[in-house]
């Protein structure tokens, strides 16, 4: 009965017939459905099965995501049935879907893979909205001490190594980061350093979906656990501070416009610093940063950069930290910060954190939801198209004890978190 249900959902409810006929976008129509099924595990047996959802929702996923591709066409036939249901779908399941959803929305939560990357932190992640995926590369194994430079991507589903030759790649590297120039549509990395050869990086790498390559400039000389951002507004990259090659903090500011990369001299700026946590607000216009230690400190002041004047925004807010991730919420206007590690003790965090903050462009706010872990070392990113927070693996440090991880976490965001 419930396998019958669920098909004539398929059919009816949400196949591109019914998704013509009633005006409803498909995103309305797959969104709905997959926000219902994706509660199932949660909610009592008779209402799911009630409603005709099998609590095996990666079946229903499947049929949603192809609703929602865009480059496929929608076939133009309509059944009376069609237009019936699909009715019905609108008028009941929607809101019900909208309902159960903010009750247990905005929740971190561990999605299975069926295939995942091997345990790594210090890798770097970013969003390609032109293609809808996350794409993750390099990082260091701490459980067998090696680095890595395969690339990987995220497409909401799964995870995918990019088949490129080794000779095509950048080498191994951790503790750099990536940013999406929407403008030139390419990937941008600078940097980084391997911990086993105990060497760093000064170049610059791009990434346009298929390959890498390297440009030939010069840049801010070898710097990891930088600050990195890509300005929309101005359309270039911001880099700050990091590490030099001597392992020291530096609080220089450069900016790269596609072609070269500029020593921009400023007044004021935050304190010589690394491993920080950044992003940009693309409505205000503002690279914000957020902590990071300067080898003996760890801080938790707040800076924004505006293209011409750094401006410390405020004292309080998250717990001083380091190692954690922050991404731009695009849809709500809101930084989301997770994680990262405190207690220094030799640039080694000796406490492991799982908070949640968001910045509003105002004030910190601590979201009072169920951390999923405590976590270190990770890249967070901003899937926009699923509206998702989605981040990987890195490790976890408590009372001296180290846990490495290769997992894969999201966090649904909604319009509030009231």
């Amino acid at each position: 009965m419930v396998n019958r249900t669920v098909d004539r959902l398929r059919e009816y409810a949400c196949d591109d017939a019914a998704i013509v006929v009633s005006g409803a976008s498909r995103k309305e129509c797959g969104e709905g459905l997959l926000l219902v099924a994706a509660q199932t595990e949660t909610w009592p047996a008779f209402l799911s099965y009630s409603m005709g959802l099998s609590p095996r929702k990666g079946i229903i996923k499947k049929r949603i995501l192809r609703i929602l591709d865009t480059g496929r066409v929608l076939e133009r036939g309509c059944t009376w049935k069609s237009r019936a249901l699909l009715s019905a779908f609108a008028a009941v399941l929607l809101p019900i879907s909208g309902t159960i959803a903010n009750m247990s929305g905005n929740q971190w939560t561990r999605i299975e893979t069926p295939e995942s990357p091997v345990q790594r932190q210090g890798y770097a992640m970013v969003y390609d909205p032109d293609r809808g995926k996350i794409v993750m590369f390099g990082g260091f194994n701490g459980n067998f001490r090696y680095m890595l430079n395969e690339t990987w991507e995220w497409d909401g589903m799964a995870w995918h190594e990019v088949p490129i030759p080794r000779a095509d790649r950048p080498e191994e590297r951790f503790l750099m980061s990536m940013v999406y120039d929407s403008a030139r549509k390419k990937i941008v990395m600078y940097g980084g350093g391997d911990v086993v050869k105990w060497i760093g990086y000064g170049d610059t790498w791009e990434y346009d979906g298929t390959r890498w390559i390297k440009r030939n400039v010069k840049g801010p000389g070898n710097r990891c656990g930088y600050a990195l951002a890509y300005d929309e507004a101005r359309g270039k990259v911001v880099l700050f501070g990091g590490f030099d090659q001597d392992l020291k903090s530096t609080a220089d500011l450069w900016e790269w416009d596609g072609n070269q990369w500029q020593h921009v001299q400023v007044q004021e700026s935050p304190s010589p610093r690394s491993l920080m946590y950044t992003a940009y607000d693309s409505r205000r216009q503002k690279t914000v940063l957020f902590g990071g230690t300067d080898g003996t400190r760890i801080f938790g002041d707040t800076w924004e950069w505006d293209g011409s004047v750094f401006s410390k925004v405020a004292e309080t807010g998250p717990e001083p930290r380091m190692w954690g991730s922050m991404a731009y919420d695009r849809k709500s206007g809101r930084m989301i910060l997770f994680g990262g590690g405190t207690d220094i003790v030799d640039l080694d965090p000796n406490r492991s954190l799982g908070d949640t903050w968001e910045w509003d462009g105002h004030r910190w706010t601590c979201l009072k939801r169920t951390p999923p872990v405590q976590r270190q070392l990770i890249s967070m990113a901003y899937d926009e198209r699923r509206n998702t927070m989605v981040w990987f693996g890195g490790n976890s440090r408590d009372a001296g004890k180290l846990v490495r991880f290769n997992d894969t976490w999201e966090l649904a965001l909604e319009n509030s978190w009231d």
